[in-house]
């Protein structure tokens, strides 16, 4: 057998006030409220252009050229080691300026260690008598040296 239920006073007069709630925030005149998205905008009158402007217009405008430059931090480990950390770069910068860095006289060991969690870092071990800064920049030099001839090389084959 089904049960009867019964609707209390409280429960009509919760759902009629829930209702007039709705009545309010779905009525027309909050429609009315927003704007329409279907209109189109006028169109406005094209200007006329004197020839000197569309000169100006036609020329081709350059590209300005972004440049990069890299967060440095030189941190000396002991007597002969130093610790680079190089902010915003992965392996593949790591990796080429490590393979100049070995090719400079008075670099014992140069190595790197890159992870997403903290800045890339290289590690260089120098001989006696050498200064971490003119190596650093002598390695620089190398690599800004490669990559100027190997930009000639794309430009020339490309």
């Amino acid at each position: 057998m089904a049960k009867k239920t019964t609707t209390s006073k409280k429960n009509t007069t919760k759902n009629k006030e829930l209702e007039d709630i709705d009545e309010e925030l779905f009525s027309a005149d909050i429609e009315e409220e927003y704007p329409d998205t279907e209109t189109k905008e006028e169109e406005k009158p094209q200007e006329e252009v004197s020839e000197e402007e569309e000169e100006i217009q036609k020329i081709p405008v350059k590209e300005e050229k972004f440049y990069k430059y890299l967060n440095l931090k030189l941190k000396k480990i002991r007597e002969k080691d130093y610790e680079l950390s190089i902010e915003g770069q992965t392996h593949g910068f790591c990796n080429i300026l490590v393979k100049y860095l070995l090719d400079i006289e008075g670099v014992e060991i140069a190595a790197y260690k890159s992870t997403t969690v903290e800045p890339s870092k290289v590690f260089i071990r120098l001989k006696n008598g050498f200064d971490i800064k003119k190596i650093i920049s002598e390695g620089v030099s190398l690599l800004e040296e490669e990559v100027i001839r190997l930009q000639k090389v794309f430009i020339k084959n490309f």
